[in-house]
């Protein structure tokens, strides 16, 4: 069926503030140039570039890039091809959201764009990671055009908007678009463009497809050109600075009336719907980063290459975003009190005078009531009487700069599921003279906070010792213990055992290995 107006979805809303309603679609062209109208030509899909997210945050999936050549209605369906199911808000949005899981892994998923007649496929894969660190290549082609008569029919160098970089391999596809079988048959006279799409690759991230469209040799259309896209808009700007966006210079040398097309990247990618507006007013993200905004002109029959404004969003020169890091995630068992530390127990080293706060926010699992202290950096909940794995997002923001954020997780457990409490030890020095004192600590950590009930010390092997203890650990919590013997005359290493067993039976333990020296 086909659709004026899409369902957006729930807009995601993380960078820039914009308005989130529908897109019209199929919005009839001013002049359908005569020699067009018998072809047939399908919508061109994008289901954006590839990227990586984070683990428990929820994200939306972007297919605003899909657009159509004659400007018809088309109607788009996401599905899933790999990786752990997610659940979309909607699979006929341009923009649908979700929660990715929390193990590490790619989630692959191809965008169907259908005007009824034709339809053609992207996909796009999206890498769920605990920390972000690479980003896709931008690539885009040049204006579509009418080939000379001696042209070949294939994109050339000319057809380079932009030159990849050394590391970015880029690719030409041709893309043959499906017919529905309840569409009429193709006008036998009518000769349709060759359609390619263009890709970059690095480091296995693919870039946003871009198209062009090759149109046959036609003396009767000769001279015919793509409009050309203008785009006038702020290189540098500050965290939540407003700013405006201008498109009004886009024109076509054969004096028809243009439609515009707009894209967005940034490294938070946000479903930035403008339409087919000229001029944005626009407000920059809270968090520093480079946004790219690109501007197609197209008359119904060829579109231009992009017209591109890089921006650079950054803090002041003694500034930075400042950073969380909550640490490892959690087990923990029905009705206890769980501490999340947005600092990982570490101060948050905010700058004298600068107001930091810190902002939670539940995304997986039963929902639970959380406590602040500490403008936010903890927050303590009570674990649901159910197993199940929550998961909370924070980040940190310091006078209006949001840093990135992160996730932890917290797994509530019953009791027959445990896991031995974890012994690390260390020892003051690993080559002692003999007759030295050495100390040995130990740290005692039960992996679901349960009461550690016993501890043990023994020497495994080596010249025998007295092992005196001289720190007891808190077994109601686990904590530091330390024991010291002096280092025998013989030179033979030495090995001491710590063990720890939990009220569940769990025991963990861990040695370490001592040599004496000679004085």
């Amino acid at each position: 069926m086909l659709i004026k107006r899409f369902d957006r979805g729930v807009c995601a809303g993380l960078l820039l503030m914009a308005g989130c309603g529908g897109v019209a679609f199929g919005v009839p062209s001013a002049k359908e140039p005569s020699a067009t109208a018998k072809i047939d030509l399908p919508p061109l899909s994008s289901a954006g570039a590839d990227r990586e997210i984070l683990r428990g945050l929820p994200a939306a999936l972007n297919g605003l890039g899909t657009s159509h050549p004659l400007h018809r209605a088309f109607s788009v369906r996401w599905t899933q091809q790999g990786g752990e199911p997610v659940f979309l808000s909607s699979d006929t949005a341009l923009c649908p959201t979700f929660v990715p899981p929390l193990e590490e892994q790619d989630l692959s998923f191809a965008l169907t764009a259908d005007d009824g007649i034709l339809q053609t496929r992207d996909e796009v894969v999206l890498r769920i990671r605990r920390e972000l660190h690479l980003a896709a290549p931008r690539i885009a082609a040049g204006p579509d055009r009418m080939l000379a008569y001696d042209d070949p029919p294939t994109p050339q160098q000319q057809d380079l908007a932009t030159t990849p970089a050394a590391d970015v391999t880029a690719t030409w596809e041709e893309t043959v678009a499906a017919r529905a079988p309840s569409a009429p048959p193709p006008d036998p006279d009518a000769v349709a463009p060759r359609i390619f799409k263009l890709t970059g690759e690095r480091g296995g991230l693919a870039s946003a497809p871009d198209y062009l469209l090759l149109y046959p040799f036609s003396s009767t259309m000769m001279g015919y050109q793509a409009p050309v896209a203008s785009l006038a808009g702020p290189q540098m700007l500050t965290p939540g600075e407003a700013f405006a966006l201008d498109a009004g210079g886009s024109a076509d040398p054969n004096g028809d009336r243009v439609r515009l097309r707009w894209e967005e990247e940034s490294a938070l990618p946000t479903c930035l719907d403008l339409g087919d507006r000229e001029q944005a007013s626009l407000s920059a993200p809270a968090a520093p980063q480079e946004i790219a905004f690109r501007v197609f002109a197209s008359d119904g029959w060829l579109e231009s290459g992009p017209e591109e404004v890089a921006t650079v969003v950054s803090a002041g020169q003694n500034q930075s975003a400042p950073v969380v890091s909550p640490g490892a995630d959690q087990r923990t068992r029905a009705g206890r009190t769980v501490r999340l530390d947005a600092m990982g127990g570490s101060p948050a080293g905010t700058s004298t005078g600068a107001t930091r706060t810190y902002t939670w926010t539940q995304t997986i699992g039963q929902a639970v009531a959380l406590a602040y202290a500490h403008d936010g950096q903890v927050a303590e909940l009570v674990a649901p009487d159910v197993r199940d794995t929550l998961a909370f997002a924070v980040h940190a923001k310091v006078d209006g700069i949001e840093g990135p954020p992160a996730v932890i997780a917290v797994t509530v457990v019953d009791d027959t599921d445990n896991r031995v409490p974890a012994v690390y030890l260390s020892a003051s020095s690993l080559t002692p003279k003999v007759g030295a004192e050495v100390l040995v600590s130990a740290r005692l950590l039960d992996p679901e906070h349960d009461p550690i009930l016993l501890v043990t010390w023994k020497q495994l092997e080596g010249s025998r010792v007295d092992l005196v203890p001289v720190l007891a650990p808190d077994l109601a919590t686990g904590a530091d213990a330390a024991a010291t013997f002096v280092a025998p005359q013989s030179l033979t290493p030495l090995t001491i055992e710590v063990a720890a067993c939990d009220d569940h039976a769990g025991c963990g333990s861990a040695h370490v290995s001592i040599s004496p020296i000679a004085p």
